[in-house]
């Protein structure tokens, strides 16, 4: 982007050129890393780039028994990565 004035004279050269990037989508996150224990399954990611907002949340999926199917984990994911 670049700007001129301008008044009843006339008009100024262009400014500097400024560059503008607006926020996108984020870029997808790695494939996750799963820890198991005797108690819980860890699951964890590096956190993608956010394209210029930040990131405010994840969704997790988990692929079932059929192999084809995928839930979204509610009830025991806290969302941290």
């Amino acid at each position: 982007m670049k700007v001129k004035a301008r008044n009843i004279i006339g008009t100024s050269d262009f400014s500097e050129t400024l560059r503008i990037i607006t926020p996108q989508k984020p870029l997808k996150p790695e494939a996750p890393v799963t820890i198991w224990s005797p108690d819980d399954v860890i699951i964890r990611w590096i956190e993608p780039d956010d394209a210029g907002s930040p990131i405010t949340g994840y969704s997790v999926f988990i692929r079932q028994s059929d192999a084809l199917t995928y839930s979204q984990e509610l009830l025991n994911c806290d969302m941290q990565n």
